[in-house]
């Protein structure tokens, strides 16, 4: 199939430039959107060697590891044409922007 929307329609893949890597050109993968925090208060100057505030975002972890089940389910499914409740059977399933872990 061809691109429709790129800039040139009818090339074979597009080319986008998000602000936040993917690891695909999809752009309606929510789950890898980068986080991004406001603040009131003034960013510290790089020559300061401060460090920015940053608020810590309780459901990270969590939503990591669902992530990762639900992208080794996905693997192991198309690969063995069902789904599994084995845990140590998708580690091997798992892709790098989200491992399975032996504490998730």
């Amino acid at each position: 199939p061809s691109c429709q929307s790129c800039a040139n329609p009818g090339q074979p893949a597009e080319d986008n430039w998000v602000w936040s890597k993917q690891g695909e050109v999809k752009m309606h993968l929510p789950e890898r959107w980068g986080i991004l925090q406001f603040s009131g208060k003034s960013t510290p100057s790089r020559e300061s060697g401060e460090d920015a505030e940053m608020k810590y975002y309780e459901e990270w972890e969590c939503r990591c590891a669902a992530m990762a089940l639900y992208y080794a389910q996905k693997r192991f499914h198309k690969e063995m044409g069902l789904y599994t409740d084995k845990v140590e059977l998708l580690k091997q399933y798992s892709i790098d922007y989200f491992p399975i872990c032996d504490y998730a």
